[in-house]
């Protein structure tokens, strides 16, 4: 698309949005447990674990990557 996220970023002088850190954006699951984290950060840890058993498959993408996880977790509305 001549319009992508990496190429308006780049143009910005901003580093790129990784393929991950836009699907953890998309995740409606993701953007609520990092509301949440945000609110109260000692929760993550509870919350992955309940994230283990609602969605494996997410937890998963958050384990495998998970410094774009920390950058979605700082990053304002998710």
């Amino acid at each position: 698309p001549p319009f992508s996220a990496e190429k308006v970023a780049a143009a910005l002088g901003g580093a790129p949005v990784s393929a991950v850190l836009s699907r953890m954006r998309s995740e409606p699951q993701l953007v609520q447990l990092a509301r949440l984290a945000r609110q109260n950060p000692h929760m993550v840890a509870p919350l992955l674990q309940e994230l283990s058993t609602a969605d494996p498959t997410l937890l998963r993408l958050v384990n495998d990557n998970f410094g774009d996880f920390h950058t979605f977790l700082r990053a304002p509305g998710g």
